[in-house]
């Protein structure tokens, strides 16, 4: 088992920092990443692709349009604007 400390830091049992992680799950069965985000699922959310079908991406990540037309990267972040704003596709 891992745990996420309140300091958002990943320790085993023994307390001791756990280095190498990938995706994981909370004890829901929800998938979250190393820092402790959810991870996008496809099936609540539609991939954004080109006309071409090619994968949009945004700093590397996939992204994803949630039920309101709302932009997510990959690990569940809303996409915003330079001044904060939330970016949303028809």
């Amino acid at each position: 088992r891992v745990y996420l400390t309140l300091e958002g830091r990943l320790v085993d049992q023994k307390g001791n920092a756990v280095k190498e992680v990938g995706i994981l799950s909370s004890s829901d069965g929800v998938l979250i990443t190393a820092s402790g985000k959810k991870v996008v699922q496809e099936a609540e959310m539609d991939r954004v692709v080109t006309k071409e079908g090619l994968p949009v991406t945004y700093n590397g990540k996939g992204v994803f349009k949630g039920k309101d037309g709302r932009l997510y990267d990959a690990d569940g972040n809303p996409i915003l604007t330079p001044d904060g704003r939330a970016v949303f596709m028809d």
